[in-house]
């Protein structure tokens, strides 16, 4: 079977026209036609900007020391798998705020109470090993 050129003819027309974000980043065009008479940013040089106004920003933040205790509450966080049952018993991961892994928990009965069966931690001397 021999190749076929690809063909554009079945596509519709496209306009010149440009259209640009919203936000306040700096405008940056969508069309070749903006590439040449726009300065563009390339992708380096638009993440240093942002990462530069981020800086001067939380610079002058005076409640940076609030702020990273808040991100750091967010990010640890306790959750667990669905359980899967089996014999009547629920079996599921479950990984507690301060904890680096999760430990394998039983649950006997829908009114049961936890009882981990496997905690990593006490299984390796390294708590992040994965």
């Amino acid at each position: 079977m021999a190749a076929r050129a690809f063909s554009c003819r079945h596509l519709p027309p496209s306009s010149p026209s440009r259209w640009w974000t919203t936000t306040s980043a700096p405008r940056l065009p969508t069309t070749t036609a903006g590439l040449k008479t726009e300065k563009v940013l390339r992708p380096r040089d638009f993440i240093a900007a942002q990462n530069a106004y981020t800086a001067r920003y939380m610079k002058q933040a005076r409640i940076r020391p609030q702020i990273l205790d808040d991100l750091d509450d967010l990010e640890h966080v306790s959750r667990w798998s669905l359980p899967i049952e089996r014999g009547g018993n629920y079996y599921f991961e479950k990984r507690l705020a301060g904890e680096e892994q999760a430990s394998i928990y039983i649950r006997r009965g829908w009114t049961g109470k936890d009882e981990r069966l496997v905690d990593p931690a006490a299984l390796s001397r390294d708590p992040t090993y994965r």
